[in-house]
């Protein structure tokens, strides 16, 4: 069981990492090329995104320099794709060497990285991102560092641990949408929150199995902490759109299901047809429902 708890957090640290990408939408502005390109797959990314640095210096107006260090903050986490992720499938030197420089490159900036000995690399901590949230509030970019911000990997080990798995990748989220709940990246953060739940269930059971009894905790398995963050969910909805609420409520529900709790589930599904009755997830709703009769 130890062995598969260690091989279930590697995958699931390399997975989340490698899944950092980003495309670059379509700006006319000639000023702020040096930022605009997505270096996953740049030959030199280092070189670009230092190129990308030195051309904020040249950027006085304050909502174009907001831009700047929000595209420059993406840079930072292309750059393991781009150095080691990239040469993932062959192995060999190339992922070796790409890892290798990649480390120099963060020891070099403990501003902007932080090392995790369990990964044995280091991750950038979204100094680019804060920074906009903190000097450049009033652009129109906050919210998007902010959900940046919020999605950044993280370190640490959760040991199998399933409650970890959900809450370590989901706070974030769920502190989002509270504080930016009429952004139009809301809808991206529920998304995100909703993927997170569903991939967290699904790889745990597939490793670990279901628990004997779902009601009581199991090694790797509790309950009480599960439950808590399903209802901090719950809770972080709010203030969100209608549609948006009941795409929430749908996940939360089947997480529900998942461990069990029939009341919890049918609950929100209930809250679904009376509040928002023409949400897609409605028919699904129903049908949930009646599966329990």
């Amino acid at each position: 069981m130890k062995y598969l708890r260690c091989l279930f957090a590697t995958v699931w640290t390399l997975l989340l990492l490698a899944s950092l990408s980003w495309s670059n939408p379509d700006y006319k502005d000639d000023e702020l090329n040096a930022c605009l390109k997505d270096i996953s797959h740049s030959a030199d990314a280092i070189a670009d995104l230092k190129k990308c640095e030195k051309s904020i210096k040249s950027i006085s107006q304050r909502n174009d320099r907001a831009k700047t260090l929000l595209y420059l903050g993406r840079m930072h986490l292309q750059l393991p794709n781009a150095l080691m992720y990239r040469f993932a499938s062959t192995g060999g030197s190339h992922y070796s060497e790409g890892k290798k420089k990649f480390n120099t490159f963060g020891k070099s900036r403990p501003n902007e990285y932080y090392y995790n000995e369990i990964g044995g690399q280091y991750i950038y901590n979204g100094y680019h991102f804060k920074k906009i949230i903190d000097s450049f509030s009033e652009t129109e970019y906050v919210d998007d560092a902010a959900f940046e911000m919020a999605k950044l990997p993280q370190g640490g080990e959760c040991e199998g641990w399933l409650d970890c798995y959900i809450e370590r990748s989901s706070k974030p989220i769920y502190e989002f949408l509270v504080k930016y709940s009429s952004s139009p990246l809301a809808s991206d953060a529920v998304a995100k929150a909703n993927s997170i739940l569903q991939n967290s269930f699904d790889s745990w059971f597939k490793y670990f199995g279901s628990p004997k009894d779902l009601a009581q905790p199991s090694e790797g398995y509790d309950p009480p902490r599960i439950k808590a963050s399903l209802y901090d969910y719950e809770k972080s909805t709010k203030n969100l759109r209608k549609e948006d609420r009941a795409s929430a409520f749908m996940a939360i529900a089947a997480a529900w299901s998942c461990i069990g709790n029939k009341s919890e589930a049918d609950r929100l599904y209930h809250l679904i047809l009376k509040e928002i009755p023409e949400h897609p997830g409605s028919k699904e709703a129903l049908q949930n429902l009646s599966k329990e009769k």
